[in-house]
């Protein structure tokens, strides 16, 4: 039975570095006699492209024979996808492959009932994490907007607002900008039902949008605008 070591380092280079993680590996098959055959590794890679389709991953898994192990340090340095995650270990079990996590607060193996358990219970919470995590961040978004604070990049302020020029976390009504989508709305409700058609009308009219061209897509997200920005 040989051993394969898999060491993820990711795009934001946060996290142990390729030689942490390769001496993890190795002094976790030394503790526990497998034989370490070589290490793969992807670098600026992240966590969710699916394993198969990483450089490393692929090598690895053109390697890896029934009966052997693959050694990470942590679940997240091989996973980020639970699906992914779990579609990969079912696989490497019907396969008897297993996976070795050397992590400080979870060493599991999924040749056993218990590691396999661990690994799939952990895949499971981390996508419930996630989730509210992204829960999280929707509702503190839409109490923003509700607020009419700025919500993103200062560069990607809705077209027909502009930043409060004494809280640059609240956005005020452009009036140059609400008209020119009062403009826009008002083409459409005359038949131009085209956004290319009224980028064409726009650009001919010379109604500036921020200094670039009017194209069908900047129409498309300024008409989007018109509930929200449009007086009542």
């Amino acid at each position: 039975m040989n051993s394969y070591g898999y060491i993820r380092v990711s795009t934001d280079q946060q996290g142990l570095s390729v030689t942490a993680q390769q001496e993890r590996i190795e002094s976790y098959c030394r503790f526990k006699n497998l034989n370490l055959d070589k290490c793969f590794i992807d670098e600026d890679v992240s966590g969710k492209t699916p394993f198969s389709r990483r450089k490393g991953g692929g090598e690895l898994l053109a390697h890896v024979r029934p009966g052997d192990a693959i050694v990470t340090v942590k679940l997240d340095r091989t996973f980020r996808d639970t699906v992914d995650g779990l579609t990969s270990i079912f696989q490497w079990s019907d396969k008897g492959i297993s996976l070795h996590i050397s992590d400080g607060d979870m060493i599991a193996d999924t040749s056993t009932s218990n590691g396999f358990m661990m690994v799939v219970m952990q895949l499971a919470i981390a996508q419930i994490e996630r989730m509210k995590a992204g829960e999280r961040t929707s509702s503190v978004l839409q109490s923003k907007k509700a607020r009419g604070e700025r919500v993103g990049r200062k560069d990607r302020i809705p077209f027909g607002l502009a930043l409060d020029p004494v809280n640059d976390k609240l956005l005020i009504p452009c009036r140059d900008e609400q008209s020119a989508i009062a403009v826009m709305a008002r083409l459409r409700s005359e038949g131009m039902h085209s956004n290319q058609e009224i980028a064409n009308a726009m650009n001919r009219s010379s109604i500036p949008n921020r200094g670039k061209p009017w194209t069908r897509h900047s129409v498309k997200c300024a008409l989007n605008n018109v509930k929200d920005l449009m007086p009542a």
